[in-house]
């Protein structure tokens, strides 16, 4: 019998994964090991996938060059379900990108992908990544061929996932249409207010 593959994890760096270690200077600045690495060895209790570091950067630093790598990583790993921990500032663009790649080969749609991050650094205390991650691991393993976004309590498909300008929240694309209608007052008909007025009127004259 074929042994079963493990989930996949790739590494691709961003806020999740930043430390701050302290030097002479103060504290500086780096992407460090992968935080899913940790949130798996605090709360899976021996459960582990496998892990890959495709690179680690800043998302804003992210180039097309780097997406086929991470594409090919993905063509080329015997595993169908694939977690990416990524910077959130273009998520949503590599999430695309892969997904636009996937689709054009049918031997490649048996693949679930999800991409999820934080918002602030795994290591720290107020840090959304356990939340995101644990979303991503249970999304992985249930949904269909695709590829997903897991952030801040919302899972979908990154063709319908933008981000709220107002919280940086990422949402369905029908979320966000709701939160921008805020509803308008029905307009008075005319013929009312000039009743209105006439009635004012009328009442001032019997003051008088």
């Amino acid at each position: 019998e074929k042994k079963k593959k493990k989930m996949l994890v790739i590494q691709t760096g961003g806020t999740i994964d930043k430390d701050y270690p302290q030097n002479f200077l103060g504290y500086a600045f780096e992407i460090g090991e992968s935080a899913a690495k940790r949130i798996i060895d605090i709360g899976c209790n021996g459960w582990k996938p496998s892990f890959i570091s495709a690179f680690k950067k800043d998302s804003t630093e992210i180039t097309n060059d780097d997406r086929l790598e991470l594409l090919n990583l993905i063509l080329n790993y015997d595993c169908s379900q694939i977690i990416i921990t990524h910077g959130t500032d273009t998520l949503l663009e590599t999430g695309r990108f892969l997904q636009s790649k996937l689709s054009l080969d049918p031997e490649t749609q048996t693949k679930t992908v999800v991409l999820t991050g934080a918002l602030l650094p795994e290591k720290f205390r107020d840090s959304d990544a356990h939340f995101n991650f644990g979303m991503a691991t249970a999304a992985v393993q249930i949904l269909k061929s695709g590829v997903y976004v897991a952030m801040h309590g919302t899972v979908c498909d990154v063709r319908e996932c933008t981000r709220d300008p107002q919280t940086g929240r990422f949402i369905k694309s029908q979320e966000k249409k709701i939160i921008n209608q805020t509803p308008q007052p029905s307009p008075v008909p005319v013929q009312q207010i000039n009743q209105e007025q006439k009635n004012d009127q009328k009442q001032e004259q019997k003051q008088e």
